[in-house]
Parts: C-alpha cells; structure tokens; sequence
C-alpha cells in the first residue's frame, strides 16, 4: 500500500510524470462505468485506492464484485494491482 502509492506518485509514462492512484470514488466510477462494459482494460482483482481507512489499513476495491474492502496497508497474502489514473 505505503510503497505502491510512493512508486506512482514517481512514475512516468509517455512524457508524463503527473499520475496518481484514484481514490475508492474514482474506482467505483472506473468499475461502472468502464470495468462492466468491458472497456479500460481491468482484471477482475482487487486494486489499491488512495484512500485511507486508518493509519494501518487502506481501501482496496474489488473489480470481481464490485466492493470496497479495508485491507492492511503492508498486505502480502493477496495481489493487489495499482491503476494509476490522472486528470487530463
């Protein structure tokens, strides 16, 4: 969780540097209105938001039911993915 969301915050694609990991909102939207219509590209798995629960856990949501979860920020049973988005 802590090192995904400092890997986005200095990743660079295609000239641009200004990326950032949604928020649980934002990936609400992404799941309905892309994820379910097949479109963005999105595996059926859970993926990190930027969203905080508390200081130990953050919010994750899952692209196979469409559900926030509260998972450990240093979570190491499951695989999370981190899809990094930004404003254009």
């Amino acid at each position: 969780g802590t090192v995904v969301a400092k890997e986005v915050l200095a990743y660079t694609f295609n000239g641009y540097d200004d990326w950032f990991l949604p928020s649980i909102e934002e990936l609400d939207l992404m799941y309905q209105n892309l994820h379910l219509r097949s479109l963005g590209d999105m595996s059926n798995s859970l993926y990190w938001s930027s969203t905080q629960f508390d200081a130990d856990n953050a919010k994750s949501f899952d692209f196979t039911t469409g559900n926030a979860l509260n998972i450990p920020k240093n979570e190491t049973k499951n695989i999370i993915n981190a899809r990094t988005v930004r404003y254009f």
